[in-house]
């Protein structure tokens, strides 16, 4: 039996639009309205290769997705949920060369995203849907291309990691602009980089994962500047797990020598940091809790208690 493996799926004007693979397993973008009729193939961008399309993201009113025609190679598309209305916004690694667009994320009316092109590697973009209006953000590392992803709004700034050669992969910040684009701070003094990661919105700040030279590193929270950038505990939050808000608390999979892989959630403050509960035995570090979604009020998670097996589980944040 073939399936068509729906991915990225994604709400625009009343539809959900997503890639999937029809009968002849070639990935196109689709929509629908919850019904079978009114589930349909929006455009056939690349005939029987696929065009692989990822990445569905609202900005301004507009959907806008990665995809690949077949003639210049994965780039920035936008729909407007018509085959007509879908259409390549702006070839940013002119033929066949892609620009792999990435990360793209809605901030202050436009579409911000990591891309490529042969002058600057992988550099921070944004595009208010025309090819004019597609540009370069900053040139953070010439040549060798800064990296940047995890782009979060937070307090009307911009986030993300990115390396600019000096100070290894940080948090950076942008409104948008060249010169509004800079660095948080060096949370990991020198070139080594503190990677920062799960970057999440939460009560107003940004909340992060970062290495800063202690084993395991450590929650953040920063307010867009360096002496706003702060440690909230040395935990070392589960890889890239991302966080479930529920309840005013963040709830997170993290490790620590005492419990191994377990559920934690946050306040924002170091008191307000501590683990839920202890959920799988001796703390198998494979058996974290993963899979965070929040619904009503709660988390849900799947783990395993190293007695019923990986099973559905929910927290209100009491143990």
């Amino acid at each position: 039996m073939r399936a068509s493996n729906p991915s990225g799926l994604t709400p625009s004007k009343g539809k959900l639009f997503f890639g999937a693979n029809d009968l002849a397993q070639r990935m196109q973008p689709w929509k629908s309205d919850g019904t079978a009729s009114g589930t349909k193939l929006v455009k056939d961008i690349n005939g029987s290769h696929g065009s692989g399309p990822f990445g569905f993201t609202r900005s301004n009113g507009r959907l806008f997705f990665a995809a690949d025609d077949g003639v210049h190679g994965k780039e920035l598309w936008k729909s407007d949920g018509t085959a007509a209305g879908t259409r390549l916004v702006k070839d940013i690694n002119f033929g066949l060369g892609a620009s792999y667009p990435s990360g793209l994320a809605a901030f202050k009316g436009k579409l911000f995203f990591a891309a490529y092109d042969h002058a600057h590697s992988i550099q921070p973009w944004k595009s208010d849907g025309t090819a004019r209006g597609t540009k370069l953000v900053k040139d953070i590392n010439g040549s060798h291309g800064s990296g940047p992803f995890g782009f979060t709004r937070s307090n009307g700034r911009l986030f993300f990691a990115a390396d600019d050669g000096v100070h290894g992969g940080e948090l950076w910040s942008s409104d948008g602009s060249a010169s509004g684009t800079n660095l948080v701070k060096d949370i990991y003094s020198g070139s080594r980089g503190s990677g920062p990661s799960n970057l999440t919105m939460f009560k107003s700040k940004l909340f992060f994962t970062a290495l800063d030279g202690v084993p395991g590193g450590g929650l953040w929270r920063s307010d867009g500047s360096a002496s706003g950038t702060k440690l909230v505990r040395h935990v070392s939050a589960w890889g890239e797990v991302g966080f479930a808000k529920a309840g005013g608390k963040l709830f997170f999979a993290a490790f620590d020598a005492v419990h191994g892989g377990q559920l934690w959630k946050s306040d924002g403050s170091t008191a307000g940091t501590k683990l839920v509960k202890g959920i799988s035995p001796a703390g198998g570090n494979s058996e974290a809790p993963h899979g965070l979604t929040s619904v009503n009020g709660k988390v849900f998670f799947s783990a395993d208690d190293g007695v019923h097996g990986s099973e559905l589980w929910m927290s209100d944040g009491n143990p």
